[in-house]
């Protein structure tokens, strides 16, 4: 996710559940390895592309954390990158290495200026190699406004409520594989964008 930044500590409400399962020849997850594995991925989606250029924790942390095949899917995330008509089929790759994601975590420059944003983790499960986390992020407008083509103003909350299953493999439990998907038709709005709704060939807009 690129779209929120000055990430704050992640507030956690955990309830894992270990069911015995062996692939990949690895070690089952425990919960605290879980948990170390969600509270690290999610804080490295919303940082700005400053951090990741001026900070070598961002970058070194990925290598670690993600598997060089890690591939992202997230129909939200191509949802709001390429709005309508442009946006890709469903199901199209989002990040189709490591390598591609953190390009795309330097790259991006269309990050709202929001402050005060908080990660928390509102449901997490786990086996031996997946893991499944249903978050909530928020944060404050600093500055932006109806000036700016976005709907709302300095100090009102900017957020979305999102799932992630992540898939880990090998004696590092690195994440090879995740699908994302949260409320992009809400995020998408409060950024700014025009909403569609077509009934009858008759196209409205909020």
């Amino acid at each position: 996710m690129r779209f929120l930044q000055h990430i704050l500590p992640i507030t956690s409400l955990i309830t894992p559940f270990a069911v015995a399962d062996n692939s990949n020849n690895q070690s089952c997850l425990n919960s605290a390895e879980a948990r170390r594995i969600i509270n690290t991925w999610l804080p490295l989606n919303v940082q700005p592309p400053s951090a990741w250029l001026n900070d070598p924790y961002y970058n070194n942390t990925a290598m670690k954390l993600l598997a060089p095949e890690f591939q992202l899917y997230s129909d939200s995330d191509n949802y709001v990158g390429s709005p309508p008509p442009n946006n890709p089929p469903p199901g199209t790759v989002t990040a189709a290495s490591r390598a591609d994601w953190i390009d795309q975590q330097v790259e991006n420059e269309s990050n709202p200026d929001i402050v005060n944003i908080t990660v928390t983790v509102l449901n997490l499960v786990h086996d031996c190699n997946q893991i499944a986390a249903r978050w909530r992020y928020e944060g404050y407008y600093e500055w932006a406004g109806p000036e700016d083509g976005l709907s709302d103003v300095a100090g009102d909350m900017i957020g979305t409520t999102g799932f992630d299953y992540l898939i880990v493999a090998g004696p590092l439990s690195q994440i090879v594989t995740v699908y994302r998907e949260f409320n992009d038709l809400e995020f998408s709005y409060e950024m700014g964008q025009k909403i569609c709704f077509q009934r009858n060939n008759q196209t409205n807009r909020s």
